[in-house]
């Protein structure tokens, strides 16, 4: 008999031997917590209010915690994203900087809490800046050893240890992006961005962490319908469970489920299922009397 699928819903209980909670997002209580419930929200500056006839460019020091963008006209708009602080870098075409710090509570309102704005009137000279970065897995996501820098000219880049080193070379201000790498095969990578200043500053941007997990919601298909996995884990292994249930319009209904083990290739990025056991269970018959 020809079966018409109606309907599909997969339930799934992931039991990790590690964590597989969400993602925190900027160290703290976004909600959940109390009843707060966080709500992204923005905070708008202009560009003469920073200092500037235009602002250009803008970066953040904490993505996990507020985002910045500008638009055509030279106006700053900051987002919260998650919990925490963060500072804030505007540019004007020149490399000249003024910066905003700020604050994101749990119900992610931002709160303005300094503010240091571009002087026009002040002299400008370069002095060459040096700034650090962790080379550990916690800050990169991987333990590098070489690196790229694109484009190249405006900062030059030392890897020692525990610590990749970064200082901004005389005349040459802007953006640029240092590639960090491991050895072997396969490669990992991992992105920092950087400005340096009219002044020779050095501004971190954001980091791009190699990426141990998958983004996001990512499926795999079991035997019966697809198991999902939110936060998994580098490396770890776990039992899953999941079930589906499914329709005719004319017949039975019935539940299916299927549990086992699972592991997690962090080079691949993908994961292994192993079904240990499966069952059906019919739910109910044609005129709606419940079996099970």
């Amino acid at each position: 008999m020809k079966r018409n699928f109606l309907s599909g819903v997969i339930g799934i209980l992931l039991v990790s031997t590690l964590a597989l909670a969400g993602c925190d997002t900027g160290g703290g209580d976004s909600g959940g917590g109390g009843g707060t419930v966080f709500s992204s929200d923005t905070l708008a500056a202009t560009s003469a209010s920073l200092g500037f006839a235009t602002a250009t460019s803008a970066t953040s020091d904490n993505v996990a915690v507020a985002t910045v963008s500008t638009g055509s006209t030279g106006s700053v708009t900051i987002t919260s994203v998650g919990v925490g602080s963060a500072t804030i870098t505007v540019f004007d075409a020149a490399f000249n900087d003024a910066t905003v710090t700020i604050t994101v509570a749990s119900d992610g309102k931002i709160t303005e809490t300094g503010r240091i704005t571009y002087k026009p009137s002040e002299t400008v000279t370069f002095t060459a800046d040096t700034i650090t970065v962790p080379n550990t897995e916690a800050q990169l996501g991987l333990v590098g050893t070489a690196y790229e820098v694109t484009p190249e000219g405006h900062v030059a880049v030392a890897i020692a240890g525990s610590e990749v080193t970064i200082t901004s070379i005389s005349g040459n201000t802007g953006s640029a992006v240092i590639t960090v790498k491991t050895g072997g095969t396969p490669v990992h990578e991992a992105a920092i961005a950087v400005t340096v200043t009219a002044k020779g500053k050095v501004i971190l941007g954001a980091i791009s962490k190699y990426d141990l997990t998958p983004n996001g919601k990512t499926y795999y298909d079991g035997y019966w319908g697809k198991f999902e996995f939110s936060a998994v884990s580098a490396g770890t292994s776990g039992t899953y469970f999941g079930y589906e249930n499914r329709g005719s319009g004319d017949g039975p209904s019935w539940q299916q489920s299927e549990e086992g083990s699972y592991s997690w290739n962090p080079d691949t990025k993908k994961v292994t299922l192993t079904p240990t056991k499966r069952s059906k269970k019919v739910r109910r018959r044609s005129d709606g009397k419940a079996l099970i």
